[in-house]
């Protein structure tokens, strides 16, 4: 018996024990009445209450298990979901990877690409600037060119205008002698009086004297008015021989001298034509051709003013000279006709 009231009284102190904690964990206070109930109670009610307790305890632990699994199976499935994830960007990251490599290889392509055109570039902006240089040399010898030419140009000017002015006098003093020629062929026509053939018979003989001293003499003539001559003289023979007579009449002399004369005088003319032609050809060169040598242009210029003074002084008198005569062979053959 005693040993069943120990027993009693010790489930009896658990079982405040037990309430009270429980009450505690509860976050309620425990009174001093449910303290005095908990003693009062019979052996039977502190078996039910063990029993619900323990109950309790063994829900309350199949929860937390429960609870604890699916806490574990959610975190599991986190888990899994992030590996997933992770995995999906470790792919995109390899993928990135593989194709920042491919853009880095075209990258130095092109750099590698790019420092050759530059090299070339260099290249060609040296080329450049050495051209440049040389076309700048080229400017600058054109430059004095340029005005050298300028010179020459006024040179050419200042003679073109002596030209103008020269064959201006010409025409100016032939003019001039031609109708100066003319009033003097009107007014001083030549008339031809009868003579008595025996009293100039001595007369016609000292001509022909002289006459034939003068074809032997044979005045010295060009290549081109050699046989010009030649065929005067012969003439003047042929005339003789015609005439089958010593004596010959004065108008027929005189028509023969006229002819000699007027031979000398067109030599003379050929002569300074010459000169004036040469001269014209000279200045015509210079006209045409203005890039020269320095040197022959001094000596040119030094023949241009020689042969221009030339000209100038003989080649008016000379053509008034020539152009009288030839009016006077004109109606001295036209006297002889009639």
């Amino acid at each position: 018996m005693e040993v069943e009231e120990s027993l009693i009284k010790k489930f009896h102190h658990l079982l405040k024990r037990v309430f009270t904690e429980n009450c505690s964990l509860d976050d309620e206070e425990v009174t001093e009445e449910e303290l005095v109930t908990l003693e009062k109670l019979r052996p039977i009610e502190v078996y039910e209450n063990f029993k619900a307790t323990v109950l309790n305890l063994l829900d309350f632990k199949q929860k937390v298990r429960k609870s604890e699994i699916s806490d574990l199976l959610l975190e599991n499935e986190k888990l899994e979901l992030l590996l997933q994830k992770s995995e999906a960007e470790i792919r995109t990251h390899f993928s990135n990877e593989n194709q920042l490599k491919i853009y880095i290889e075209i990258y130095q392509g092109k750099i590698e690409d790019l420092e050759k055109q530059m090299n070339e570039y260099i290249k060609s902006i040296k080329e450049q600037e050495k051209n440049l240089k040389d076309k700048e040399s080229q400017i600058r010898h054109l430059k004095k060119k340029s005005r050298l030419s300028m010179n020459e140009n006024e040179l050419d000017f200042k003679l073109r205008s002596i030209e103008d002015q020269f064959k201006e006098e010409i025409y100016k003093t032939v003019e001039q002698h031609n109708k100066d020629s003319q009033e003097d062929f009107d007014t001083n026509k030549p008339e031809f009086k009868t003579f008595d053939w025996r009293k100039q018979r001595k007369l016609d003989l000292k001509q022909k004297i002289t006459v034939e001293e003068s074809v032997k003499a044979k005045p010295i003539l060009d290549d081109k008015n050699k046989d010009n001559g030649k065929t005067k003289i012969m003439l003047f023979k042929d005339e003789e021989k015609s005439q089958g007579r010593n004596s010959a009449s004065k108008a027929d002399v005189k028509l023969i001298d006229v002819k000699r004369n007027f031979q000398a005088k067109r030599d003379n003319k050929d002569v300074n034509r010459r000169s004036a032609s040469s001269l014209f050809e000279i200045l015509k060169k210079s006209s045409c051709s203005n890039t020269s040598p320095r040197k022959d242009k001094k000596k040119d210029i030094s023949s241009k003013k020689k042969l221009y003074n030339i000209g100038h002084i003989r080649s008016s008198s000379d053509l008034l000279r020539s152009e009288s005569l030839a009016k006077k062979l004109y109606h001295a053959n036209k006297l002889t006709d009639r």
